[in-house]
């Protein structure tokens, strides 16, 4: 018996695939085609454990294989036996379902953008207060925050419109794989669905899109907003190669130093956990705020870095807090870190 390599044996399906015969031996596996249009065949194969002379046999189970289109030169859904030959080369284009239902989906929200921007007005006009009354909305302050420090993209209604989720069927799987009228009717009929499901709501995620972009500009024209801060030391960690650094928060008018990993600080959140503290000073934080208390950005005074400052709130570092550090002193905390105290005309630095 001749051994066939995997190139050769690629060819020898790529010959088949475009032949008119309708079952083929490759190895031990035979492979059969079933029409199901002039351009497209139903594939399935017959994996043989055991070398036999005929290409199929009654021991073995015919199973599924894939959807192949001669027009395409294309494989919809190839099962494993077609995709270990195909890796070897070839000019066969291979698609799975699930990328099929991406496609749709990209297509169906494609369509949806359009609509609700051709008829913007209408829509936000039909809208009820008994509807807005009953309309839940997941934008809410934290957010809106979020939105603003992250700078998502909130100038198109990417952000406020449903998702459409396909889950392909087996005869509108056919059918878009056919193509043509067809497939366009596969679209329609997913389009046709996400309106029935939120056509009437199209209005509220309008007014949405607008609520929250007129919140983000206010946001944006008032920098004593806390989101500034939040946004800046954000953008300051994500742009610094560092594991470790050391921060200074004032919380409930307690300054305290402690080293931190960097990568809470990257991410917006409204509270941040002590869980990324060092062990040591996770216990000092617990002595001085309670065990199950944690920190925000907006508690930040400082960041430092080895002896590179990378962010500092001089209005949270008065010189007040010396009384404090002195009371946690006496309760006999002690630490290794230095305590910086900033105040206007003043300066002090205590070291613990």
């Amino acid at each position: 018996m001749v051994k066939i390599d995997g190139s050769t044996a690629n060819q020898l399906l790529e010959a088949f695939l475009n032949s008119n015969q309708t079952i083929a031996k490759i190895r031990n596996t035979t492979y059969v085609k079933m029409p199901v249009t002039d351009e497209v065949d139903l594939l399935y194969n017959q994996y043989q454990y055991n070398e036999s002379p005929y290409p199929l046999d009654g021991k073995h189970n015919l199973e599924f294989a894939g959807v192949w289109n001669h027009a395409t030169k294309t494989i919809y859904e190839p099962q494993y036996s077609l995709r270990s030959l195909l890796e070897n080369g070839g000019e066969i284009t291979t698609v799975s379902k699930e990328e099929i239902e991406s496609l749709i989906e990209k297509e169906v929200f494609k369509r949806v953008e359009n609509y609700v921007n051709e008829n913007y007005e209408p829509l936000k006009q039909a809208v009820t207060d008994e509807m807005k009354e009953n309309h839940y909305s997941i934008w809410r302050t934290e957010h809106i925050g979020q939105s603003f420090v992250e700078e998502w993209s909130t100038e198109t209604m990417d952000y406020f419109l449903p998702d459409v989720s396909i889950k392909l069927e087996e005869s509108s799987f056919m059918n878009y794989i056919v193509g043509g009228e067809r497939r366009s009717q596969v679209i329609d009929e997913f389009e046709k669905q996400y309106h029935e499901k939120y056509g009437e709501k199209l209005g509220l995620y309008i007014m949405e899109f607008e609520a929250v972009n007129s919140k983000l500009q206010e946001i944006q024209n008032d920098p004593t907003n806390p989101m500034h801060k939040q946004k800046k030391i954000i953008k300051i960690m994500k742009d610094q190669d560092c594991q470790t650094v050391n921060l200074t928060i004032n919380k409930n008018n307690t300054l305290f130093t402690f080293k931190t990993t960097a990568s809470p600080l990257k991410y917006f959140g409204r509270y941040i956990s002590t869980y990324h503290i060092q062990a040591q000073d996770r216990r000092k934080f617990e002595q001085l705020f309670g065990r199950h208390e944690s920190y925000t950005l907006d508690d930040i005074a400082k960041i430092t870095y080895g002896k590179r400052v990378l962010y500092q709130d001089e209005k949270l570092l008065p010189q007040t807090e010396i009384s404090t550090l002195a009371s946690i002193k006496a309760k006999g905390i002690r630490s290794n870190q230095n305590q910086t105290l900033e105040g206007r005309g003043h300066r002090e630095d205590i070291e613990r």
